[in-house]
Formats: structure tokens, sequence, C-alpha cells
């Protein structure tokens, strides 16, 4: 027979066993969202390698030169880094700001096609289908998938160390994205090489997206999200940088083309030092908060 002291001090540890065990079981990943990750991936890699082998090959029906191609498969293939991260999560809360940035991006591009419709090549087409049909299902799916999983506020909300760095990342990306995407033929009179004003709109979407998801990792202590959004931040300043170089000819030179440099440089620098601090001074995991002092 167990002694009432020692009875109290196990049903307490078996109680709290079973609240951490269906507290798992809420928090932890789904198949749902697993699936729509490894979808958008995929339909991302696609895109991003197409367009970084061969510009005629892209998956979008608009016309690209070479420069322009490799620059929007960049893009995508940064936001697919952080797609690809995020399966490998044990936590649903970590796919909150990928899904939203996802979300953005895919409203965007769908918003700015309809608008310039007569611009883009409207023959159907496996490659026109794909683009409408991926932008119409990603913000549904997108949507059922937060609200279903009560991914509509942040699972561990407070600042940390890297805060100050994802507010700079999403103030710089945002500004830019809404220059580009309300005055795109001033944008494209400033831009470091020659692109129409459309392409100025369809960057906008990428950039404004980027700096949703930097907002929310601002406001997330979680070290798995954190470090996901810091690999992905890095990987778009690294894909934009190789691109630019890969085509430096192309640019037109001037104070555009440093200013260019100038801020990839700085990207790289500052989300590379970001990511040596993780490895060795990690952010405390969500469990351990709760007992810091």
């Amino acid at each position: 027979m167990i002694p009432a002291k020692h009875r109290q001090t196990y049903e307490t540890l078996v109680l709290d066993s079973s609240n951490q065990e269906g507290k798992r079981m809420h928090t932890s990943m789904t198949w749902w969202i697993r699936a729509f990750l490894i979808s958008s991936a995929a339909r991302g890699l696609l895109l991003g390698i197409n367009g970084l082998l061969d510009y005629r090959a892209i998956s979008i029906p608009l016309q690209f030169t070479p420069l322009n191609a490799a620059f929007v498969a960049g893009l995508y293939l940064a936001g697919t880094i952080g797609l690809i991260l995020t399966l490998f999560a044990r936590e649903r809360a970590e796919a909150r700001p990928f899904l939203f940035g996802t979300a953005v991006v895919t409203t965007l591009l769908l918003t700015v096609t309809g608008l310039h419709w007569s611009e883009f090549e409207t023959t159907l087409s496996p490659k026109l289908i794909g683009w409408v049909g991926s932008y119409v299902f990603d913000p549904v799916a997108i949507t059922l998938i937060v609200t279903s999983h009560g991914l509509g506020s942040a699972a561990t909300p407070g600042r940390h160390r890297l805060t100050p760095l994802f507010l700079a990342e999403a103030g710089v990306l945002g500004m830019l994205g809404w220059f580009l995407l309300a005055l795109p033929q001033a944008a494209a009179a400033v831009w470091p090489w020659a692109i129409p004003p459309l392409l100025a709109q369809l960057y906008s979407c990428f950039f404004i997206a980027f700096a949703v998801i930097a907002l929310l990792a601002a406001q997330e202590r979680r070290p798995v999200l954190v470090r996901n959004v810091t690999i992905t931040s890095f990987a778009l300043v690294g894909f934009i940088l190789l691109t630019s170089l890969l085509y430096l000819g192309r640019f037109g030179g001037g104070l555009s083309t440093w200013l260019w440099f100038g801020g990839l440089a700085l990207g790289i620098g500052a989300f590379g030092t970001a990511l040596v601090v993780q490895i060795f001074l990690p952010l405390q995991r969500p469990g351990q908060l709760a007992h810091t002092p």
C-alpha cells in the first residue's frame, strides 16, 4: 500500500504527464500541414531550378530575360528553403510564419496577375493553369490550416536577441516591397537593372511576404522558428547576391548599384553572424523559458 504522501506525489506526476502528452497532441505537426508544405515546396523548387537553368522554361506565363528569370528563381528558392526546414519541425507553431508568408505572396501574385492579365501569356496552357490554379488554391488552403490548427496568434510571444534584426529586415523589405507595388514605374526607373513595371510589382509580392515572415519571427520566442527564419533570410540575400554577380554586366552602375551591393553585403554579414551566434549561444526552448527566474 502506497503512503498518502507518496500516493499524492505519484498522482501529481501521472496527471502532469497526462497533461503534457495531451498538450503535445494538440501542438504537434499534422500531416495536413506537412502535405501542404511538401506541395508548396515542390512547386517552388521546380520553378526555382527551371528559372536558374533555362530562363525560357520558368513556369510563369511571362517573357523573362535571363537575369530576371534567375532573380525570380532565387526568390522562390529562398522561400522553398524555409518550407523544407519547417517540414522537419515537430510542432505546428514553427510553420506559422511560412504559412502566413506563403498566403501573402500567393494572394498578391494572383492580384497582380489579374490586374495585368493582358500582359501575361493567356493562351490556355499547363503553365497558365498551374500559375493561376496554385495561387487560387494556396490562400484558401492556408486559411483552413491556420483556423483549424489554432495558428492565428503566436504560440510563444515575446522578444528575443534577434528581434531588432528581424524588425530591421521587415522594415527594409516592407518599404521596398510597397514602393515596387504602389509606384512600379518609379521603381523600375531606379532599379539597378532594366525591368518593366509589371516585374516591379511581381518582385514586390515576394519582398512583402518575406517582410511578414520576419515581422512574425521578431515576436516569437521559439528557437527552431527563429533559426529557420534566419537561415531563410540568409538564403534570400545569398541567392540575390549570387544572381547579381552572375549577371553583373547587366547592371547600369551608379548609386543604385552601389546601394544594392552594399545592402546585400550588410545582409550577408548580419544574417551570417546571427547564424553563428545561434550555433554557439542557442535560444532557450519554450519549456525552459517558463522556469527562467
